[in-house]
């Protein structure tokens, strides 16, 4: 009983490690975001029907967002959405929409 109860000590030990370094990995600021972490800079709700993606692309075609890179899903440059950030909690951009 001692022995199984020491393994399963080790187990969840190894596995929370392994959680820990995924979360220290993550935490490491990237210059590039996901439209949920973009979300998040600007200040967006982010919604289960994914309305906050459509005002991604509605910043970017009223040319608020300039530097993004395609694929799936589109990656964000985190400093211009910064300076996005405090021009809309400014009131310089007053409305985001949908696309």
């Amino acid at each position: 009983m001692d022995a199984e109860y020491l393994q399963a000590l080790k187990e969840n030990t190894a596995a929370m490690q392994e959680l820990i370094g995924l979360m220290k990995a993550k935490e490491t600021r990237s210059d590039w975001v996901d439209p949920e972490e973009a979300a998040v800079i600007l200040g967006l709700t982010i919604t289960k029907a994914k309305v906050h993606r459509a005002n991604l692309r509605w910043l970017i075609k009223q040319g608020f967002v300039k530097q993004f890179r395609s694929g799936r899903p589109y990656k964000y440059y985190r400093n211009e959405l910064e300076k996005v950030s405090k021009k809309i909690a400014s009131g310089d951009i007053g409305y985001v929409g949908r696309a």
